[in-house]
């Protein structure tokens, strides 16, 4: 064998040329297979016998033959290159095949209809991957959950993460029809402060509500007997009579379907909610995660849309 003990680690380049010319015989034959010039190949050869200080390859007019230390070199490192090549098909597959595990963590306000439609869509379309869906309002933590994407509403306060944009999502007023037939329906933004309101305790204003109707602005105090942490109980408070809720629109849509909800102060809204997908990777995502966000991004629902539509 070789012996190249007091020598950094060949040039991997190198040592690949090398034995593509050893196992087709031929410069040109190995040039040809490579894409390179031949010049390229047999400079490369030269370069790494001058490093070795030995002659890997006796050249004649007619053919090329391995000397006795290229070929004890050649027996050497064919083996442990394959197992590179392999290593890297490996790792190549794995990133263009749409397989193993994919983690998902979403709000509690996604765990119902339209977006368990779309995961179970998606799993059905590609049913060699396996995910694993957490409904949850926390937000956790992605590299020690090892989260492959979180769906997150409202501004992003972790500058690590990277971001795709999904759409914007409003909230609306809606009460049950028996709680409207008990108070006087409210006709502008500030009467809510006269009625019981559902309270979601997520918010970070607390009871303060801002809406927009246009180019119109309102922000209540509102207050109320029951609040919850999450908008399915808040709706469901809402629909047992509790008082006036600020809900995404698919509950309202549910409700107003149901007969279990009506729609209070039409014209006002919340200010729109940015809706993101956010991961960790920059580049070279895998092609599960780069197929869910793509399919994500093209989901039309009624928790989210693009501000154009």
């Amino acid at each position: 064998m070789v012996e190249i003990s007091g020598r950094r680690p060949g040039d991997l380049n190198q040592l690949s040329i090398f034995i593509r010319v050893a196992q087709l015989g031929s410069f040109s034959a190995a040039a040809k297979s490579l894409g390179m010039p031949v010049s390229t190949v047999s400079r490369k050869v030269s370069d790494l016998e001058r490093r070795l200080g030995v002659n890997l390859i006796k050249r004649t007019t007619r053919k090329l033959n391995l000397s006795e230390q290229g070929l004890r070199f050649y027996e050497s490192c064919a083996p442990h290159l394959q197992g590179l090549d392999e290593a890297e098909a490996g790792l190549t597959n794995a990133r263009a095949e749409l397989e193993g595990a994919l983690r998902v963590t979403a709000p509690v306000a996604l765990g119902r209809g339209e977006f368990l439609d779309f995961i179970s869509g998606f799993s059905k379309r590609y049913p060699k991957l396996r995910i694993d869906l957490t409904i949850s309002n926390q937000f956790v933590d992605l590299v020690a959950t090892q989260v492959d994407v979180a769906i997150r509403f409202g501004r992003l306060a972790d500058s690590s993460v990277i971001s795709r944009h999904l759409g914007t999502s409003q909230r609306m007023l809606a009460a049950s029809p028996e709680y409207l037939k008990q108070r006087r329906t409210p006709r502008s933004p500030r009467d809510l402060g006269e009625h019981d309101c559902v309270v979601f305790r997520g918010e970070t204003e607390g009871s303060d509500w801002s809406l927009q109707a246009g180019r119109r602005r309102a922000r209540v105090r509102v207050a109320g007997p029951v609040s919850a942490n999450n908008f399915e109980s808040v709706n469901e408070l809402a629909v047992r009579g509790h008082g006036i809720a600020l809900l995404p629109e698919p509950y309202l849509l549910a409700g107003s379907a149901e007969g279990s909800l009506k729609r209070v102060l039409p014209h006002w809204t919340s200010a729109p909610v940015p809706v993101q997908a956010v991961y960790l990777a920059r580049k070279f995502l895998p092609a599960k995660l780069h197929t869910f966000l793509a399919e994500l991004s093209r989901f039309e629902n009624s928790t989210w849309r693009e501000q154009s539509r």
